[in-house]
């Protein structure tokens, strides 16, 4: 059988990840999910010996074109073998069996690493299991050189991944019966040496004021505990934070394995950038608490010592997003059954099933959103327990789209300290501050789902978050540039107590099954990380996208409901032009409230921002008063639950573009129990001074990932047709795989409009923390260093 050439191609599907060992070779029906040993060629010292590198091949998926089973589905499996120019042939690996998988079966399968030779040929068979002998599907073959022309390792470098090709699969008789999709991994041939296990970063403490003292409890169990740096050398003195390390072990383990590979990343130098995106970890500090004991009357207690994300913060607006669909597993890192089906509960009736993530935490949150009492619809907050009202307000954060999520964290129009009156000559102004940090939160999401595709190896990454934050408390002055922004941004991936980090050599051990659930998982956090990407580029779009003109804007009255859909009470139209105060009257008729005529008053006046600013200026509509409020609510009719009597009223206010291309949705306070409620907000429709801004951020990432198509899969969250969604998002995932093996932007990459905007994380000084690292009796111990720049 004639081997055949390889064609060029695209993962059209995504960018899956997996690895695994193998069954013996021969295709008669025979046990799956038990390992065998790989056939060794003989004389594979010698082979090893003169290698040019190490191979390791990654079998994705197949499309098959003819159907070998007339009965069923097929259940297809692939092979991998090699052979050597002198004839000799041996199996290297072995997919599991794809159930079902007929046409369009997908393995996401990594073979044990091979070393080969010039010569060397690869052949991968699929073939359809049977009951008695399973049916051959067709074969491919490609020299390895071939496979080398994408990724090549040399003395400087010691791994490299090619892009995924396409190769057609023929019959012994030469009839083309599909492609399967495969990448190849090289690796230097040289050996690696090892990180240990029991390896400990070890803090000095005497670089810390002590006593440290009790901050409070993460969301968990764990403790933190306030760092006080006693020299800071150009950083901030609160720069770190300790976490008690008796509730965090599994976490431990994984900062520690993250130190190592940053430090020695060798064949998985892919996942540096990844985990850049980790909180910096320096080691474990054994400090003195403070009013109290350690654990068994011990006076000190063990820390992680990890950076402070609210160091240097004035006011950081923080949100924490869970991220995936699945947020636990029986039996994965002590989790019992009974916590993996109250997990799978909250799953299912929260963010999580519907768009892949959920709200788990918002700090510092604006005024629309802190008046919105969960429980308003029972009696309200104000009698309740602080536990069930911290309850309410957790589950109404889980239950929040993405699109709602992100519409509260830029909502900046009633900003405290008095910041909406600065003098915006000289200083930001608060929707300026909300533009530029979205801008970043797209920069920094769009580099964190490329990284994840270009991952080596998937992980199980259960229920750990991604963090989104900026400083909603402070106004830069102009002098100070756009970086003044962008550099108290977060974007940072966190919360490792129930994940794994994966490597290339672990991954290859793992059995067929684990590497399945492994790809399983990492196909649940990406898909989180695409839709949080997706929702925060069409946030931006919407808000600050258009360069052109608003047409008109829409106030929605609505009677607010915490536990069911908001009442409408009515709604008016009216043109975006400057406009002095005025009164608009709304009739509604219900069969609760009869036929109610009610108004609300507002105005419309045009602000310019200052030459060189990105915002052209802002239509600035300020929502005045109500009156004579309608009260919608059945509950408050017969009195049940409440004492209240009147509407719970707030409005929405809609921009609509010219050419209707762009929607912005913002809200008001809700008043509770009030009839003539007085509002007095100000809101900002902002015209952006250019066009691009958000393919300019896109493009910084990877040519051609702000494509014009791609951007038209970011409707408005207020459009009606919502049965596009799932089509837009489809897209938007395909449009990300495209860009796989485009260049990156470096960490530090400069928008040409910002000057010396760079990214990474810099505290007030512009330093960042760099930390000098001593190895010895395999401890390692940790010492703090300025530095310029930053990780994450």
């Amino acid at each position: 059988m004639g081997c055949v050439s390889s064609t060029g191609g695209s993962n059209s599907k995504g960018a899956p990840h997996v690895a695994q060992p193998l069954l013996p070779s021969g295709h008669a029906a025979a046990e799956e999910a038990k390992p065998a040993p790989v056939s060794r060629p003989a004389g594979e010292d010698a082979r090893r010996g003169e290698a040019l590198c190490v191979l390791v091949l990654r079998i994705f998926k197949a499309t098959l074109t003819k159907n070998f089973d007339a009965i069923t589905k097929m259940d297809p499996y692939a092979t991998v073998s090699f052979r050597a120019a002198d004839g000799s042939r041996w199996e290297a690996s072995r997919t599991r069996v794809d159930r079902g998988g007929h046409m369009s079966p997908e393995w996401d399968h990594t073979c044990c690493k091979q070393p080969f030779c010039k010569g060397d040929t690869v052949e991968i068979e699929v073939w359809e299991k049977d009951m008695v002998f399973d049916d051959f599907c067709g074969k491919a073959c490609v020299p390895v050189e071939e496979l080398m022309s994408e990724a090549k390792a040399s003395a400087s470098t010691t791994f490299a991944a090619g892009n995924v090709i396409e190769l057609p699969l023929k019959l012994e008789d030469g009839e083309h019966t599909g492609t399967i999709s495969i990448q190849a991994l090289v690796m230097s041939a040289e050996e690696e040496k090892g990180h240990s296990d029991d390896t400990v970063t070890s803090v000095d403490p005497a670089l810390f004021h002590t006593p440290v003292a009790r901050l409070g409890v993460s969301g968990g169990t764990a403790p933190f505990f306030d760092l006080r740096l006693k020299q800071p050398s150009g950083t901030l003195e609160n720069h770190f934070i300790g976490k008690d390390l008796s509730h965090a072990h599994d976490e431990f383990s994984f900062y520690e394995e993250m130190l190592a590979l940053k430090k020695h990343p060798g064949k998985d130098v892919a996942m540096v950038d990844l985990l850049g995106f980790a909180l910096d970890y320096a080691g474990v500090a054994r400090l003195p608490v403070q009013g109290g004991k350690g654990r068994g009357g011990d006076p000190n207690i063990d820390l992680l010592v990890m950076r402070n994300m609210r160091a240097g913060f004035t006011e950081l607006r923080l949100l924490d997003i869970k991220i995936g669909q699945v947020t636990a597993q029986a039996g994965w890192q002590g989790k019992s059954r009974l916590g993996a089906l109250r997990n799978s509960v909250v799953d299912g009736i929260t963010n999580s099933q519907a768009e892949g993530f959920r709200l788990e935490g918002f700090d510092h949150r604006p005024p629309g959103l802190a008046s919105m009492d969960p429980l308003l619809d029972v009696g309200g907050c104000e009698k309740r327990k602080e536990k069930t009202v911290k309850k309410a307000n957790r589950v109404m954060l889980q239950r929040f789209s993405g699109a709602e999520m992100l519409a509260h964290f830029l909502d900046v129009h009633q900003p405290s300290n008095g910041l909406g009156e600065a003098d915006v000559s000289s200083v930001f102004s608060p929707i300026e501050v909300a533009e530029i940090a979205c801008h970043e939160v797209v920069f920094r999401l769009a580099n964190l789902a490329l990284a994840c595709r270009r991952s080596p190896v998937p992980h199980k990454w259960i229920g750990s978050s991604v963090a989104l934050g900026f400083d909603a408390g402070r106004l830069p002055r102009r002098t100070e540039g756009a970086k003044a922004v962008r550099k108290f941004t977060v974007v940072n991936i966190f919360d490792w107590g129930r994940s794994e980090l994966n490597t290339l050599e672990k991954h290859m051990r793992l059995s067929a099954d684990d590497q399945h659930d492994r790809s399983k998982f990492w196909k649940f956090y990406m898909g989180g990380i695409d839709r949080l990407f997706w929702e925060a580029c069409r946030a931006y779009k919407h808000m600050f996208g258009n360069a052109g003109e608003w047409k008109e804007i829409t106030l929605t009255l609505y009677d607010f409901d915490s536990m069911s859909r908001n009442d409408f009470i009515g709604k008016v139209t009216v043109p975006l032009q400057e406009t002095p105060e005025t009164t608009e009257t709304l009739t509604f008729s219900s069969r609760l409230a009869g036929t109610t005529h009610c108004s609300i008053t507002y105005s419309v006046a045009w602000r310019p921002l200052p030459k060189g600013s990105r915002l052209k200026g802002s239509w600035r509509v300020s929502i005045f008063r109500g009156s004579n409020m309608p009260d919608m609510d059945v509950m408050h009719r017969l009195g049940l639950f409440s004492s209240r009597k009147q509407a719970d009223p707030f409005i929405e206010v809609v921009a609509t573009s010219a050419t209707r291309s762009f929607q912005l949705r913002q809200c008001t306070t809700v008043k509770v129990d009030c009839a003539d409620p007085e509002w007095n907000e100000v809101f900002d429709i902002p015209v952006a001074t250019r066009e691009g801004e958000l393919q300019g951020a896109l493009k910084a990432v990877a040519k051609g990932l702000g494509s014009t198509e791609a951007l038209e899969a970011l409707p408005a969250d207020c459009d009606s047709q919502r049965h596009r969604i799932d089509e837009d998002i489809a897209l938007w995932k395909a449009h990300l795989d495209s860009c796989i093996g485009m260049e990156a932007a470096t960490p530090n990459h400069l928008f040409g409009d910002d000057g010396d905007d760079s990214r990474g994380w810099v505290d007030d000084s512009g330093k960042g923390t760099g930390f000098f690292i001593e190895e010895a009796n395999n401890r390692t111990v940790c010492c703090l260093l300025p530095c310029i720049g930053g990780s994450g």
